[in-house]
């Protein structure tokens, strides 16, 4: 996988309101730490992980989890990035 580029669907719930969002990871040395970065670019601290792809954060108020991962194309790259 690596250099590989993925596309990650996250899931974020606060408060009982979950919201989606999609990150793009690029060139980790495997899918979990791929999972790991992608969940990390949306934090505010430091994360209590509960699996390798969910973590809670700020003493639960926020938990993060991966629902969906794709790989991308990369001739697809340049497009995503720029309209995601």
């Amino acid at each position: 996988m690596k250099n590989a580029a993925h596309m990650f669907l996250l899931e974020i719930n606060s408060g009982g309101i979950g919201f989606l969002t999609r990150v793009i990871v690029e060139g980790a040395e495997n899918d979990d730490e791929a999972g790991k970065q992608a969940i990390e670019s949306q934090l505010h601290s430091d994360p209590d992980w509960d699996s390798d792809s969910s973590c809670y954060e700020l003493g639960g108020e926020f938990h993060y989890s991966v629902k969906k991962v794709l790989e991308i194309d990369p001739a697809d790259l340049p497009v995503l990035k720029k309209y995601l």
